[in-house]
């Protein structure tokens, strides 16, 4: 009999540990907040930095496409203290994958009238084999109600 509760414990032991390695693991999952976009993080940097020089060669190295490139050097020329800015504060807002590219939002704190200041990058593959194949700045403006909106009139 007392080899049988000695089974017994251990068989016991056994499942109870699997359950709470079982739970951990499906905490972990649910409450990460879904893929992290952070990778992308080093090269909207590198992205930001090279377009800041004007650095061509540096932004084919970051794998940008003809037009991204022709992108950040005209943006350079029009507003290089908000690209300046921009690379300085930057921080990873959020992503989403769509297919073989993945779209991701870098922000920064406020810039004038921008609630929101925005680098959206979308990179084409994964790791270190994406390339960048769109790039644009975005910059949110709150958005008021014209004079008399939400007015009722009573009848």
């Amino acid at each position: 009999m007392r080899l049988d509760s000695r089974a017994t414990t251990l068989a016991v032991r056994i499942v109870a540990i699997l359950a709470v390695a079982t739970a951990g693991w499906l905490l972990m999952h649910v409450y990460s907040g879904g893929p992290s976009y952070s990778s992308y993080l080093a090269p909207a940097h590198a992205f930001l930095r090279a377009t800041l020089a004007a650095d061509s060669a540096g932004l084919v190295r970051q794998r940008a496409d003809p037009a991204v490139v022709q992108w950040a050097l005209h943006q350079a020329r029009q507003d290089s203290s908000a690209l300046r800015d921009l690379e300085r504060e930057l921080y990873l807002g959020s992503g989403s994958p769509k297919g073989e590219s993945t779209l991701v939002w870098f922000d920064a704190p406020t810039r004038g009238a921008c609630v929101r200041w925005s680098l959206v990058l979308s990179f084409v593959g994964r790791g270190r084999d994406a390339r960048i194949g769109r790039a644009a700045v975005r910059c949110s403006v709150p958005v008021t109600p014209p004079p008399g909106a939400g007015r009722t009139t009573g009848g």
